[in-house]
Parts: C-alpha cells; sequence; structure tokens
C-alpha cells in the first residue's frame, strides 16, 4: 500500500470514530468534515486540508482539539506541530497556523447544523454496517434474529422493535443495516433515521421558525422511522416534545409504517418518559443486547482485524479478547489504532506493539467489586461525604445525594443490574430505580450537576 492510501485510511478510521462517537450532529460532521482529508502525517507533523477559507478558520479555531483528540486515539499519538491548509482539488493551498489555536470566536448565529432538512431522503447509510459484518453471539442473537425479521417484512410482524442495551454493542449497527437491507429491497421506500437527542431538537427549531408543518410531514412520512437513543428524548425533552413523539409514532403505528427503537435501558427504566409511551415500546417485541462473551469477541477481533487488512497472530488474538471486555466499539477502537501504528511504521503487530500502543486497554481488569469501590470513593472524595456513610443508612440531603449518584454511575458504567446495584448499598429494587429516576430528574433541570456528573464519570475512566 502507497503512503498515500495509508493516510488516507487513517482519515477514514477517524472520520467513521466521529460518527461512533455521535458527539457532533452528523450534519455538522458532514458540513465541516466531509470534504476534508488528511494531506501528510509523521512522527513530527500533521497537515489536515479542507475546501474552503471558512471552513479552514472555523475548524482551526473551533474544531482543532476535536480532530486532534481523534486523531491521538486513532494512532497513539500526536505529531509535534498541526497545519490546517485550503486545498481546491489540489490546485491551491495555504499554509494554516502551527502556533497555539485561539480561543472560539465562532459565532453561534452561523451553525448551519441546527438547521434541519425536512425534504431530505437518504438512499442508503453507512455501509460498514450490514447484517453481513455483523457479528452474531448468544448475547446479540435475538436482537440480530429480530432485526432480520423486521428488515424482510417491515411493518406486519413485529412493530415497534425495541432494542436495548449498554452502549458500544451493536444497537446502531443493527439499525443501519435495518435500513440498508430494506433499500436494496425497495430503494423507494422513505427511511428515516434520526438520533433522540437531535429528533427533540428538530422539533424545537421548527416551533422557532415556525415550521411544524413541514416538521410533522416529515416524520409522520416514514415508512420507516428509526430512532436511536430514545433515552435523550426520557431525560431532556419537555412536555410538548414527548407530546409530539407519541402522535408521530401513534401515526406511524395505525399506517403499519415499521418503527425501530433503542435505548440504554428497557422501557420501564425510563421512567421520566410518559407512561403512554412506555406502554407503546412494551406493545411492541423487546430485544436486549448483552456484553460479548470470549467467543464472540474473538469472532469479532477477527472480524474487525479482516476489515482493515491487518494480521493478528493466534496469540494476540486470544490476548485482546481476554482483555477487551467491555463492548464492541472498544475492540473496534484497539483495531482501528493498531491498524494506524501498522500502516505508519509496517511493523507486524505482536504482543509487545500492543502493549506499547493501546496500554490504556490492557490494564488487569478491575473485578466488579473493586471498580464498584473506586466510583464510590471518587464520589466521596468529589462530594466530601465518607464513603461508609454512602454506603450506610443516614438519610441527610449530602449523603443521600452522593449515595444516589454513586448508583447512577454504576448503572452508567457497569452491566449491573438494579438488584445488584441494591446489594451494595442494602437497598432493594423499587428504591435503586426510585433514587436513579431522582437523579436523571434533577440533571434534566440542573445543567451543573449533569457536567459535575460526567466530570466524575470521566475521573474515574481515567482511574
Amino acid at each position: 500500500m502507497e503512503k498515500r492510501e495509508d493516510i488516507a485510511s487513517i482519515w477514514q478510521m477517524m472520520f467513521e470514530s466521529m460518527k461512533e462517537e455521535k458527539e457532533l450532529p452528523s450534519t455538522a460532521l458532514d458540513l465541516w468534515f466531509g470534504k476534508c482529508s488528511l494531506e501528510s502525517l509523521s512522527a513530527d507533523s500533521v497537515v489536515f486540508s479542507c475546501d474552503s477559507d471558512m471552513k479552514k478558520s472555523v475548524i482551526e479555531t473551533r474544531y482543532l482539539d476535536y480532530l486532534l483528540r481523534y486523531l491521538e486515539n486513532t494512532i497513539g499519538f500526536l505529531p509535534k506541530s498541526v497545519d490546517v491548509i485550503v486545498a481546491d482539488d489540489g490546485s491551491r493551498r495555504t499554509p494554516g497556523h502551527k502556533a497555539a489555536v485561539p480561543e472560539a470566536t465562532y459565532d453561534e448565529g452561523e451553525e448551519e447544523d441546527v438547521k434541519p432538512s425536512y425534504s431530505e431522503r437518504r438512499l442508503s447509510f453507512n455501509s460498514d454496517f450490514t447484517f453481513e459484518n455483523f457479528v452474531v453471539g448468544r448475547s446479540n442473537a435475538m436482537a440480530h434474529a429480530n432485526a432480520v425479521s423486521v428488515a424482510e417484512n417491515p411493518g406486519t410482524l413485529i412493530n415497534p422493535l425495541f432494542i436495548y442495551g449498554h452502549s458500544g454493542l451493536g444497537k446502531t449497527h443493527l439499525m443501519y443495516a435495518i435500513a440498508n437491507r430494506v433499500l436494496e429491497r425497495d430503494s423507494t421506500m422513505n427511511v428515516i433515521y434520526v438520533k433522540g437527542e437531535d429528533f427533540m431538537n428538530q422539533f424545537i427549531f421548527s416551533i422557532k421558525s415556525n415550521r411544524t408543518a413541514e416538521f410533522r410531514e416529515k416524520f409522520r412520512g416514514a415508512d420507516m422511522l428509526l430512532i436511536d437513543d430514545i433515552q435523550y428524548i426520557a431525560s431532556g425533552a419537555g412536555e410538548s416534545t414527548q407530546n409530539e413523539f407519541f402522535h408521530t409514532f401513534e401515526a406511524l403505528y395505525e399506517d403499519h409504517k415499521q418503527i425501530i427503537i433503542t435505548s440504554d435501558r428497557p422501557p420501564q427504566e425510563l421512567t421520566i418518559l410518559e407512561e403512554r409511551i412506555r406502554n407503546r415500546f412494551e406493545s411492541g417485541l423487546l430485544a436486549d443486547i448483552q456484553p460479548p462473551d470470549l467467543e464472540l469477541r474473538l469472532a469479532i477481533l477477527q472480524n474487525k482485524a479482516e476489515h482493515h487488512n491487518l494480521s493478528l497472530s493466534p496469540e494476540v488474538l486470544s490476548f485482546l479478547a481476554e482483555k477487551l471486555q467491555s463492548n464492541v466499539r472498544q475492540i473496534e477502537g484497539v483495531i482501528k489504532k493498531l491498524a494506524a501504528k501498522n500502516l505508519l511504521t509496517g511493523l507486524p503487530v505482536t504482543l509487545d506493539l500492543v502493549k506499547s500502543t493501546v496500554p490504556e486497554y490492557i490494564r488487569d481488569t478491575f473485578s466488579i467489586n473493586d471498580y464498584v469501590d473506586t466510583i464510590i470513593s471518587c464520589v466521596a472524595r468529589r462530594t466530601h461525604v465518607d464513603p461508609e456513610d454512602i454506603l450506610g443508612r443516614k438519610r441527610n440531603k449530602e449523603i443521600k445525594n452522593a449515595r444516589n449518584v454513586c448508583m447512577y454511575i454504576i448503572r452508567s458504567l457497569t452491566q449491573l443490574s438494579l438488584p445488584k446495584i441494591g446489594s451494595y448499598f442494602e437497598r432493594d429494587y423499587s428504591t435503586v430505580h426510585s433514587n436513579l429516576t431522582a437523579v436523571e430528574k434533577q440533571m434534566a433541570l440542573d445543567p451543573l450537576l449533569e457536567s459535575e456528573i460526567n466530570d466524575i464519570i470521566n475521573d474515574i475512566k481515567r482511574s
């Protein structure tokens, strides 16, 4: 493979990761980075290219740290200097700044990505996400089988299909696979995919801009509606958004149009969501995805390595399968970083190369009890509450709030059931359920609390 192709492959890995992580709306990714590329890359320097002076300015002032973070996640290091250039079909190149990036001065009023299109209709979705490259094991077989059934018989046998499980286990992959299969069979189908947060933001924008009729025409005119991460509507949406979603759901359901929904938890745990909406979800088929077992992790590693033209020995595969126990996205990230290292250096992927390239993924794993202890200790330190009080029976406000935050973070970072979480605090299922709901409501009303909890979660991930 030529060096130019190697660099293009690294950019593709970066861009795929940006899409998967969903930090930015897909429209923003396409707007700012759809025509960007890596111009050159070495241990000393990296050069990004874009197609206009305006994009160059926005990237330098607003998105350069974002790009560099994904570059480092992909190749495992950061070059010493960074350039952004403008390249129009290779004919015009303008050097960018090598010095520190200035503070953002971007006018939020120019932000095109918050202005949704109400007439767009996609004819295909991410081509990497198909049924053919979805690796099936015991932990995801039911969800996969039902997704195939929906794709072959939309709007008839299973409606709605509700897929739930923790982040990074393949829910979005199955959604895209359904959409791609349906469009292969009938390209005239109006298939709409939207994240829960984007549905909410588009509805709010439609109200502000007097375009609610267009919004309703778009979503209620779908032949198939896929809503990813519905928990964002459950936790952040007001009454009007939930009411709009309910009537959208009802209109599609009554017209025998297919509805597919994903969430990080089952409907009964989306307690902030209106009961009538939860009841609609539960009237369909619920399919959960669990973390992959050892055999499935091995199969996924082999599949991802082949996709990236990466040769891994049985020794390396076994080592990684033992260490990477969290989710499929974690496996994908490690393979991408190893593939990038292999492309840049030409070195074979040995155990030593793995240990030096992805050390953050191969530490000896904590037992779950140790991990829970780490969470409790971190929350106690940040809230100035004694860990023994968090685990005890005291119920004053500060201790109770710290205890509730602990339960929320444990639920967010582990696959523990509510009864199991309760066992650490000597509380029953209903108490844990109530406490989690209380935290979610507080976070929806208090952005500062949400930020503080996210900071604690990030501290725990780095510990």
